[in-house]
């Protein structure tokens, strides 16, 4: 069966098809991660060229058909194309690194959570003013909660008392998705150390639901290894197969300069 469908959508990436045409990879919101073959699109003046540049947010229609892996595009247009991510090198490594996360956790289904959230999220990188990679780190946290393991640093894992603030470190029970307190540091499973240092910023940056304001003055540069190294260890405990982004040396090699 065929159907025309309309579809807003986020590029996460394009790559060259034949002399002329390109396939394009992306997450929809309807229709979750999705790949188009959008004919003679390398042609200098063809309609669509301009349009397809990573991170751009657009309107597509579609014609799609069932067991086809590519679909055609028929018409596209451009919703927001955040022209200061790609100004800004900073800006370019978050968004990047934001596209990329969608593209290994998503899926061929619809997840208007996850599509608004990268809306959301290329928005507020978009007219960040420093500290842009503050909104990566929240984005990463909240995609984690949309898959189903959101992690949790308020409330011990096993007797759920206050985690007292202050604290110099803390284990963290990966199983659990929350830190352990001092009265339940025997409970068995996996666990990964969080100084307080850092606990707390993961703790403010998970309580921030709309980072416009707050992200900048939480995330702090300095600690930008401890910071992916705990997010990147928890989402690999709990999806399985996830290599290392081809964005995150960029990143780092960014935040190493500033």
């Amino acid at each position: 069966m065929s159907a025309i469908s309309k579809t807003d959508a986020v590029i996460l990436r394009t790559m060259k098809f034949r002399e002329s045409s390109k396939i394009v990879s992306l997450f929809t919101q309807n229709f979750g991660k999705m790949s188009v073959i959008v004919k003679g699109a390398q042609r200098a003046k063809h309609g669509f060229g301009t349009m397809l540049e990573p991170m751009s947010h657009v309107a597509l229609v579609v014609y799609r058909k069932e067991g086809r892996d590519i679909q055609t595009v028929s018409q596209c247009d451009v919703v927001e194309s955040f022209r200061h991510i790609r100004e800004d090198l900073e800006k370019l490594a978050a968004g990047m690194s934001v596209i990329e996360l969608v593209s290994l956790v998503g899926h061929e289904e619809e997840n208007g959570a996850l599509f608004h959230l990268l809306v959301d999220s290329l928005r507020w990188i978009d007219a960040s003013e420093k500290q842009s990679y503050g909104y990566y780190w929240h984005f990463h946290l909240k995609v984690m909660g949309i898959l189903g393991f959101e992690p949790r640093f308020d409330r011990c894992a096993v007797c759920s008392k206050q985690i007292e603030p202050g604290i110099r470190s803390i284990k963290f029970l990966l199983g659990k998705g929350s830190p352990v307190c001092g009265s339940c540091q025997s409970s068995s499973g996996p666990t990964i150390s969080l100084s307080g240092r850092l606990h707390r910023l993961l703790e403010d940056l998970h309580s921030t639901p709309v980072p416009e304001t707050a992200v900048p003055a939480l995330a702090a540069p300095e600690m930008k290894e401890e910071v992916e190294g705990f997010l990147w260890t928890y989402l690999r405990f709990h999806v399985s197969g996830i290599g290392t982004m081809r964005s995150e040396k960029v990143f780092s090699q960014v935040l190493a300069q500033m």
